[in-house]
């Protein structure tokens, strides 16, 4: 099985589990297209292939997955990694029919559902979608105003990426066992994209918590590839 897998900097963490699963599944092939913040909703449909639509944008695809365009016909599954979407924090009480149109616009608005329409433009081979993780949760985290559970939140969103003819992939119930926060051993450690030589081994500060780490990756993306392997 050949996998694409287009993302943002939260791809980091599904390359670094990758590098430690790869060995067990001699089949699967996963080659990464990454690229800094919003860069990747700059992507075209140029026949049955994606070509970056900036100069920024075709540098960091080189360097991130040596090619420079994303050639649909050379993978059997694409996986739409981060790219600003997340489930909405709504207020509790909310009718179910406004939480979904929330989630519905939420989804259009990001960089993931861009991308996921161009994407779908060029091919109907099977797209999966990935939101970023839920944000790790600090020591002393802000007390929020009631939302209804992640679950049940999740499982609306799920429902119209469906519609759309997507797959939704969920985090990992273990990596957010409080609900609406990741667990944060699973931030500690996390590095950043590298789009350029000499960057490696960049890692983000100590109390950074958006991004996770090769311990989640591992998981999130063993999960996936049990699903469709």
């Amino acid at each position: 099985m050949r996998i694409c897998i287009l993302g943002d900097s939260h791809t980091v963490a599904l390359k670094s589990g990758w590098d430690r699963i790869r060995a067990s599944y001699p089949s699967v092939t996963i080659t990464i297209f990454a690229a800094r913040g919003p860069t990747m909703g700059r992507l075209e449909a140029d026949g049955t292939d994606l070509v970056p639509g900036t100069m920024s944008l075709r540098e960091q695809m080189e360097y991130t997955s040596g090619r420079s365009q994303v050639r649909t016909g050379d993978f059997d599954v694409f996986v739409l990694g981060g790219m600003f979407l997340l489930p909405l924090w709504t207020k509790a009480g909310l009718s179910r029919a406004v939480i979904t149109a929330a989630n519905a616009e939420q989804y259009r608005l990001s960089i993931s559902g861009t991308v996921a329409k161009v994407l779908r433009s060029v091919t109907q081979a099977p797209i999966y979608i990935m939101p970023k993780p839920l944000v790790a949760q600090r020591p002393d985290p802000p007390v929020a105003e009631a939302v209804p559970p992640y679950p049940e939140q999740i499982a609306l969103l799920t429902r119209y990426i469906e519609t759309e003819r997507f797959h939704f992939v969920c985090q990992p119930a273990e990596t957010m066992p409080e609900g609406w926060f990741t667990r944060p051993d699973f931030s500690i450690g996390s590095s950043r994209l590298v789009v350029a030589p000499g960057l490696e081994g960049d890692f983000h500060p100590e109390r950074e918590t958006n991004h996770m780490n090769a311990d989640y990756g591992e998981l999130a993306l063993g999960r996936f590839l049990a699903t469709v392997t």
